[in-house]
């Protein structure tokens, strides 16, 4: 009879593992990946830049800027290196 017999708690754990690695490689990946990022300011106040959205491409990130350019104070995108490359 022990020879159907079957592990259960080390397939648990097994999976466990694989979704714990999961995880994680898809959150480095992402973050490793370089994006185009739109960042606001939302009025006259002094206070800090916000990130409003990343953006796969220069041109869907410049797209977007520009449609939510009455909505706040300042818009910037900023390029994968973190270059300013619009701004109103």
């Amino acid at each position: 009879m022990s020879k159907y017999l079957f592990n259960y708690s080390a397939l648990a754990e097994s999976a466990q593992d694989i979704d714990l690695l999961s995880q994680f490689t898809s959150t480095k990946m992402i973050k490793d990946k370089k994006m185009w990022q739109v960042h606001y300011i939302p009025n006259k106040d002094a206070q800090p830049w916000s990130t409003l959205g990343s953006y796969d491409n220069k041109a869907d990130a410049i797209i977007n800027a520009s449609r939510v350019l009455g909505d706040y104070f300042m818009i910037k995108v900023t390029d994968p290196d973190d270059s300013v490359i619009w701004s109103n």
